[in-house]
């Protein structure tokens, strides 16, 4: 059920967004996601320590896939792990700046 409905998401959507944190495992599995995309689609990266070897590795994996990334990313903060069922939207956590770029985008 839950491939059907991911499916259904895929077919409805302008512009795919595949998520993703930057380790190992879950950037091998955004990539295999994204072969299976056959639509316009860009990468968003989430829970960002930005200081970390583990980013800069993940922002190379996605550039030698040939994949677009949002310029923005998702930090890891304690602040949006307590804003998790609120309306709140931490400030400095990369939310706006994503969806201004998606926004932005489709402006063009």
């Amino acid at each position: 059920m839950q491939a059907e409905i991911i499916q259904a998401a895929i077919s409805a959507a302008d512009l795919v967004i595949i998520t993703t944190q930057p380790s190992k495992l879950d950037v091998t599995r955004a990539l295999e996601t994204a072969e299976a995309v056959d639509k316009p689609m860009t990468v968003l990266v989430t829970r960002v320590d930005d200081r970390t070897v583990e980013w800069r590795q993940c922002e190379k994996r996605i550039k030698e896939a040939g994949l677009s990334r949002l310029d923005s990313y998702i930090k890891a903060r304690e602040s949006i792990k307590r804003a998790i069922g609120t309306n709140a939207i931490p400030a400095d956590s990369g939310y706006k700046e994503a969806v201004d770029e998606v926004m932005a985008a489709f402006r063009q």
